[in-house]
Parts: structure tokens; sequence; C-alpha cells
């Protein structure tokens, strides 16, 4: 829960840079959170 909430907040403040990286953050969160 907590790294979603970190996500958000990075979602707000560097949108462009992870528009260029969100295809392989989300994967590896998924899976570290597995």
């Amino acid at each position: 829960v907590g790294a979603f909430s970190v996500l958000k907040e990075l979602v707000v403040v560097l949108p462009n840079c992870l528009d260029d990286h969100i295809g392989s953050l989300v994967p590896g969160i998924e899976k570290a959170l597995n």
C-alpha cells in the first residue's frame, strides 16, 4: 500500500519521467509485492 502511495505522489510530481518508465515500474512493483 505504501509503495502505491509513493507512486501516486511521483505521478503528480514527475509525470514526464514516469510516463517514460511506467511500463517497467508497474510490473516490477507487482512482482515485488507478490
